[in-house]
């Protein structure tokens, strides 16, 4: 296999893997747990306070998965410009 395809089949799995670490994290239970922490769940001077920062939380897992998958995409992307390069260089 020469260096460009075995270079681009290493991004494309590298994406994968963070595609499917993405997809694990969409899995967690956290947004379940939020809608489940209401004023009728937790009576505390702190259940307010803990609430809010289960919603920190998830926005925060959100964002993480965001990234992931933006992060899989740019490597794609880097997958496909050696793929491109290899076959100009070949053709040429």
């Amino acid at each position: 296999m020469p260096l460009e395809a075995s270079a681009a089949t290493e991004l494309r799995r590298r994406a994968g893997e963070l595609r499917r670490l993405a997809g694990h994290l969409d899995a967690t239970p956290l947004r379940d747990v939020l809608v489940r922490a209401g004023p009728e769940t937790w009576v505390s001077p702190r259940a307010e306070q803990l609430r809010a920062q289960l919603d920190l939380d998830r926005r925060r897992l959100v964002a993480a998965t965001d990234h992931l998958r933006s992060h899989a995409q740019y490597l794609e992307r880097q997958a496909e410009a050696i793929e491109a390069a290899a076959l100009l260089t070949a053709v040429g």
